[in-house]
């Protein structure tokens, strides 16, 4: 990603995801360390949080495609979006149950 338009992504992602990128990466190191999931983000339902970050993922192939016209890379990047939505399918799926 260009480097001019670094800011501007992470502002929509924390915007997008519910929260910024810093606090999904403590959220989830500190689930992994627990090992369990809890609250993601303190104050907020775990679902819905991981459901915010799911459609900010699932639109990142979309995104991508702004700002490249690189199917290599953007083939790629499908790929990558798809192993994390399964993640957090996963991750949902053990917070229903």
């Amino acid at each position: 990603m260009p480097i001019f338009v670094r800011p501007l992504a992470r502002k929509g992602f924390a915007g997008k995801a519910g929260a910024s990128i810093l606090d999904w990466q403590r959220a989830i190191s500190q689930a992994a360390c627990q090992g369990k999931i809890g609250n993601l983000i303190a104050g907020k339902n775990s679902t819905e949080m991981l459901q915010k970050l799911e459609k900010y993922i699932r639109e990142v192939p979309q995104e991508t495609a702004r700002f490249t016209r690189d199917e290599k890379v953007i083939d790629e990047i499908r790929q990558i979006t798809q192993k994390r939505l399964a993640v957090i399918h996963g991750l949902i799926g053990t917070i229903a149950h």
